[in-house]
């Protein structure tokens, strides 16, 4: 679950949905709406977050280790890297070239 700005919300869905709507693993739907606190929210799950997230890590910014530093994530990262390569390996082409 993401909680930001609405700003970054529509860049995040839009970054996620560039990619996944013709290859879409599921038909769940991931959702604008807002937090319990009133902060907009996006929830993202399985592999459209283990792409957003692996992408999101690859900035040059500072992080709090407790959010971003998770062995159990980056093992679930890893695993659907080698399960689906080609969602990230398309990801970085149009993203990060």
């Amino acid at each position: 679950m993401i909680s930001s700005s609405q700003e970054i919300i529509s860049w995040c869905h839009d970054l996620i949905y560039s990619k996944f709507k013709k290859k879409s693993l599921t038909n769940k739907k991931n959702n604008h709406r807002l937090s319990t606190h009133g902060y907009p929210t996006l929830d993202v799950n399985g592999l459209r977050a283990a792409v957003l997230l692996d992408y999101l890590i690859k900035f040059d910014v500072p992080k709090l280790n407790r959010k971003w530093n998770q062995p159990k994530i980056n093992l679930y990262i890893e695993k659907m890297k080698n399960l689906y390569p080609s969602f990230f390996i398309e990801y970085y082409k149009i993203y990060l070239i």
